[in-house]
């Protein structure tokens, strides 16, 4: 992380377009929310798993 900003501060404004590293950003954060959401959903799933066996 810290190479790739420091390359870019070196390197001219017109050189790369902001726009570039902000998508590569959102497609992160979409990778990661969507990672949480499916932990979130496990979590679920062994909650549910640990009543049903309390009422067994």
């Amino acid at each position: 992380m810290s190479s790739s900003t420091i390359a870019f501060a070196s390197a001219p404004a017109s050189a790369k377009p902001p726009r570039v590293n902000n998508f590569s950003g959102i497609q992160y954060q979409r990778k990661f929310s969507s990672l949480v959401i499916e932990y979130d959903n496990l979590k679920l799933l062994r909650s549910g798993n640990d009543r049903e066996r309390r009422v067994n």
